[in-house]
């Protein structure tokens, strides 16, 4: 018999008590992660279907923030100014190197 915290995919979840962290420290799949919640609660399909969409879509967003990252990296090593990306990513200056500098090497 498995363990109630196990992921539908063999994985463990942190507890369903253990905080916000926890329930969001994923080490499976996104998409486990909802069916997981999914199959353990008392929800029409409808809701489960949510569920579904909604971990697809985090997926999708944890994909795309890496390949922002790689594209800021590869844009300030070729000279491009934190103004010039901070414009097109939609945020301040400040914001952009807040958010992206860890990223860089230091040199």
């Amino acid at each position: 018999m498995s363990d109630p915290d196990d992921y539908l995919d063999g994985t463990r979840v942190l507890g369903p008590h253990g905080g916000r962290k926890a329930e969001l420290a994923v080490r499976g799949s996104y998409e486990a992660h909802a069916e997981y919640w999914a199959a353990r609660s008392k929800l029409d399909d409808a809701d489960k279907d949510r569920l579904r969409k909604l971990a697809h879509h985090v997926h999708n967003r944890d994909f795309h923030e890496s390949q922002i990252v790689n594209v800021v990296i590869d844009a300030r090593r070729a000279g491009l100014s934190w103004q010039w990306l901070a414009d097109e990513l939609g945020m301040t200056k400040q914001a952009a190197q807040q958010r992206y500098s860890r990223f860089l090497p230091r040199s």
